[in-house]
């Protein structure tokens, strides 16, 4: 979609992408880390992952399939950002969790740095048991990964 027919679009029109069915897919992650420092704002620091629907799990349901908008040929090729992709926070109770999922699930080696096995993560695929929750105010469901599992 162009710039022009986005700006040209009537509000009434624009829609948020549903939720993912619910089931298992395999990911693809791509592109650099990104890093959030939420220090100044108080919060807790992160590391955002992007990943992309590479193949549709058995466990997802074919009706639901159909009923998603531009259906499976929409799925494959998604791109998962933020918090509804692969995001983990950067605190001591959470980068056990980041650690596991880059050691155990993509064989990044855990004798690095949590910096340097983070750019070791582009390229790499996993597994991903996704689910649907709904939003903080509650006026629509999302997509979040709920676990991660290593391929093969």
């Amino acid at each position: 979609m162009s710039l022009e027919s986005i700006l040209a679009m009537k509000g009434e029109e624009i829609k948020h992408v549903p939720p993912l069915p619910v089931g298992t897919y395999t990911l693809q992650l791509f592109g650099k880390p990104n890093f959030v420092d939420q220090s100044r704002r108080g919060g807790t620091d992160y590391v955002d992952f992007q990943a992309k629907v590479v193949a549709i799990g058995d466990t997802v349901s074919q009706e639901q399939l159909d009923q998603f908008p531009g259906g499976r040929n929409a799925v494959v090729g998604m791109e998962l950002r933020g918090r509804g992709g692969t995001r983990f926070y950067l605190s001591d109770a959470a980068l056990p969790m980041l650690k596991e999922w880059m050691a155990d699930v993509l064989d990044v080696d855990p004798s690095l740095s949590v910096k340097e096995m983070c750019f070791q993560v582009p390229g790499k695929m996993c597994l991903a048991e996704m689910q649907q929750e709904p939003t903080q105010d509650g006026k629509r469901m999302v997509s979040n990964i709920r676990s991660y599992a290593k391929i093969g």
